[in-house]
């Protein structure tokens, strides 16, 4: 009896170690985010390839996120009328994130742009930032607003330093010089009145014509001879093939040089779960965990057959 007990004993701890263990492995499976980490944003600004130093760059959190990459707003900000993962596909939702943190006035860390273009920000928290301008650099307009997620899921990876490229600054038109605006003409006197005119006497009639006799009928017209008929003209020689002119050399297909292509402004992806290769290796064991405790019970049942 003991012998038996011992044994119901020691696959019931088989059992619920296996179910521990599963357990675990599908807990650790959906967590891909470890919000005790700490992360950091490195911006660069460029146009055409080219560094733009000067100006700042400001970054406010906006959103936290779980362990299991869901997002929701921080406290005290009011709700801008979308969720965090549209405002991470919108440069227009970012604008209206924009106004709905300045009046709930969350503060924001601000950096300067170096000579390089570069500003960073180091010891983030995982969540959602969003980043802006106040100080454009000389000769540009202020950058679009828009936010990043830490981490991103990058080429299967799960990222927590982001390198960001944000939207190429414009240069703003120059104004056109305005014209200056003509004086007033000088009003012109008045005309002198002109004096009545003299009335024209009356127009002497006119005889009337005498009428003309009657005109004398013309004779008969002589005809004329009829017209020698011309001989038949002579043949004229065939001309030569005209000789095919050279085509222009200096023609030639059309060329247009087309700009650089600009590169594209990072895009943040939520991460997704799959992604990571060990949780395979650790349910591939507790498989294997599982089929040897199926061996041992079969074994131990056979034992207990003998036993009775």
């Amino acid at each position: 009896m003991q012998t038996r007990r011992r044994r119901r004993i020691a696959r019931t701890a088989l059992f619920c170690a296996a179910a521990l263990l599963l357990t675990c492995l599908a807990a650790q499976a959906a967590a891909i985010v470890d919000v005790n980490r700490r992360g950091s944003i490195h911006f660069r600004v460029i146009s055409d390839y080219d560094p733009v130093p000067g100006g700042n760059i400001l970054l406010v959190r906006v959103a936290d996120v779980d362990p299991y990459g869901n997002f929701t707003w921080v406290p005290g900000l009011p709700d801008p009328g979308f969720t965090p993962e549209e405002a991470m596909t919108s440069y227009e939702k970012s604008a209206q994130l924009l106004t709905a943190v300045q009046q709930a006035g969350l503060p924001a860390q601000e950096r300067a742009i170096g000579t390089d273009g570069t500003a960073t920000f180091y010891d983030l928290t995982p969540g959602l930032y969003l980043f802006y301008q106040t100080e454009p650099p000389a000769g540009y307009e202020t950058l679009a607003p828009f936010v990043v997620a830490i981490p991103a899921q990058e080429d299967g990876k799960i990222i927590y330093d982001r390198e960001v490229l944000p939207k190429p600054p414009v240069i703003p038109a120059e104004p056109s010089e305005p014209t200056q605006p003509t004086g007033p003409t000088e009003p012109t006197g008045p005309t002198e009145p002109t004096g009545p005119t003299e009335p024209t006497g009356p127009t002497e009639p006119t005889s009337p014509t005498e009428p003309t006799g009657p005109t004398e009928p013309t004779g008969p017209t002589e005809p004329t001879s009829p017209t020698e008929p011309t001989g038949p003209t002579e043949p004229t020689n065939p001309t030569g093939p005209t000789q095919p002119t050279n085509p222009d050399d200096t023609t030639g297909p059309d060329r247009t040089e087309t700009e650089p292509p600009t590169e594209p402004t990072t895009r943040d992806e939520l991460p997704r779960t799959g992604q990571m290769k060990w949780p395979v290796v650790a349910l591939a064991a507790a498989g294997l965990l599982l089929v040897a405790g199926g061996l041992l019970l079969r074994a131990t049942g056979g034992d207990d057959e003998d036993d009775q």
